[in-house]
């Protein structure tokens, strides 16, 4: 199992208080933060994440102790996360709970274990604009014999 043409976001969700450190009651809306997102290999949080943040949300996304947002909720994270993956052509969405996360490394002792775990924690959003191979291997194969 490899992720090589998949988009992996790791996310938090607080409060914007809770996250700048200050403990006990949570002052405000819960908000879901971004820890990191991954597309072939490559931390990309910061570069192709960021421009569509701003390109979609008119505003630079912020960074607050490693965390990178808000997103008003999951839900707008996920719509967030697809449409990114239309652009960069992603087969598919990994979006992956800090706390499962944090599970997953510590109940893998190999990275194959790791990536099962993953997949297997994570809210998988597939690309639908992306073919599946094996269909474009069979048209090409269907339109040869004609």
């Amino acid at each position: 199992m490899s992720f090589s043409n998949d988009l992996i976001v790791i996310f938090n969700q607080g409060t914007k208080d809770h996250l700048e450190g200050n403990y006990g009651v949570p002052q405000g809306p819960l908000l879901t933060y971004v820890l990191g997102s991954w597309f072939k290999g490559s931390n990309i949080t910061l570069t192709l994440f960021a421009k569509k943040y701003k390109a979609l949300f008119g505003i630079e996304m912020s960074q607050l102790n490693d965390f990178y947002g808000p997103f008003n909720s999951e839900e707008e994270l996920k719509k967030f996360t697809y449409l990114l993956s239309e652009e960069i052509e992603a087969k598919e969405v990994n979006l992956i709970p800090l706390d499962s996360f944090s599970k997953a490394i510590q109940e893998s002792g190999s990275m194959e274990e790791l990536r099962n775990q993953v997949k297997a924690s994570s809210d998988v959003i597939e690309n639908m604009e992306i073919e599946p191979q094996s269909s474009s291997l069979l048209q090409k194969l269907l339109s040869k014999s004609r």
